[in-house]
């Protein structure tokens, strides 16, 4: 079900993982409850307590059921959710910054 392909980004505070999952018709996978995750129906139909359709987004599903053929992005994250990250090595002269999403900041 699952493509075995995934990016990985890492920072001090945590990582963001993508990757995707692809489900044949009447295919039933369940997901890890511990891990906060965002799904993207990509193309098809799934069902997790609600029915989606492409571009539908749910937050936090614990498993999809495949009514047709379907591709779903995973979007897996152990980062805090106030705060803003930098990944990757900042270029010269640049330094790492993270600051509060405008409307934070007190």
């Amino acid at each position: 079900h699952d493509s075995g392909s995934e990016l990985r980004l890492e920072s001090d505070d945590g990582w963001l993982e993508l990757s995707w999952l692809r489900l044949n018709r009447g295919r039933v996978v369940e997901l890890d409850p511990r891990v906060e995750t965002v799904a993207v129906v990509i193309y098809g139909s799934v069902c997790c307590g609600e029915n989606l359709r492409a571009l539908d987004a749910v937050k936090q599903p614990s498993f999809f059921s495949a009514a047709e053929d379907s591709l779903v992005l995973l979007i897996k994250s152990s980062l805090p959710h106030d705060m803003d990250f930098f990944f990757g090595e900042p270029r010269r002269g640049q330094k790492r910054l993270r600051e509060a999403p405008a409307g934070l900041a007190s």
